[in-house]
């Protein structure tokens, strides 16, 4: 089984073998766009699955599956034990909860708790082969953000925000 994970990989949506399409939806600029490849996904590939995860899809997961019939589940929160138990509920029948996850009802949007960061879900990032060179043509000084979640709490990001990332991403 194959899972796209971001939007750049519309040659493989008609690869046999792909179940699900994950696009990460990080501000309200971005919405369009979550829409218009989700709408793409499931044009080529009616049968697939269409996740969206992000800051702005924790904050905006029911307009989003609302607005947009393409888009199947939103994972909202710290959403990587979210993705593990959607994806064995897609590939294994499992009946799990899936943390964080919106998704349509009979007559409802249903809305499953957010969970937080577990202990150890925190990895040491390795930038061993990250090709850092073929960046250095376009410009001297680069960030690096190697951490899951954000270490600043501006007053007109969602962080400060009341829900899971309040100031403590």
């Amino acid at each position: 089984m194959r899972f796209i994970i971001g939007v750049n990989a519309c040659g493989s949506l008609r690869d046999p073998a792909l179940r699900v399409v994950g696009i990460s939806n990080h501000t309200v600029r971005t919405s369009v766009t979550t829409r218009a490849v989700a709408d793409t996904a499931r044009r080529i590939r009616p049968s697939v699955s269409v996740v969206t995860g992000g800051v702005n899809a924790t904050f905006m997961g029911e307009e989003l599956l609302k607005e947009c019939p393409a888009i199947d589940y939103v994972l909202r929160g710290y959403a990587q034990s979210g993705l593990r138990a959607l994806l064995r509920r897609i590939t294994r029948s499992s009946a799990e909860p899936v943390p964080g996850m919106m998704e349509r009802g009979p007559s409802n949007i249903l809305s499953h708790p957010m969970t937080g960061v577990a202990e150890d879900e925190w990895h040491f990032p390795i930038p061993k082969g990250l090709g850092v060179d073929r960046y250095l043509n376009w410009s001297r000084v680069y960030s690096l953000l190697t951490q899951t979640g954000c270490t600043f709490s501006c007053n007109f990001c969602t962080s400060v925000m009341p829900g899971p990332y309040q100031n403590r991403e």
